[in-house]
């Protein structure tokens, strides 16, 4: 149990497990009163069901996160390089003269 790659789950093993996880008889409370140890198998099973579902919901947001975490260091990058270019010449064009009035 502690190496299973609960980030690869097969929908089609989640699709089996629904009935289970569905059904009250599979509930930690009532599987206490039979066996401790199938108590913490059911509750794993329970909570790699709901990491699935979880994780599947997510996984949209930590792609576009990504994608903008991208993005932001692109243009930090040309900020940098533009704050670096205005301290080397800071004032590149000539001021213009003034106007008499």
């Amino acid at each position: 149990m502690f190496n299973f790659d609960k980030d690869n789950i097969p929908e089609k093993i989640i699709d089996k497990l629904q009935p289970y996880i569905e059904s009250d008889d599979f509930q930690p409370k009532k599987i206490e009163s039979v066996s401790k140890s199938c108590t913490a198998m059911c509750q794993w099973v329970r909570a790699m069901d709901k990491y699935h579902h979880v994780a599947k919901e997510v996984e949209p947001k930590r792609i576009a996160l990504k994608e903008s975490q991208e993005e932001l260091d692109v243009l930090t990058q040309k900020l940098n390089k533009l704050r670096s270019e205005l301290k080397v010449n800071p004032h590149p064009y000539p001021n213009p003269s003034p106007n008499p009035t």
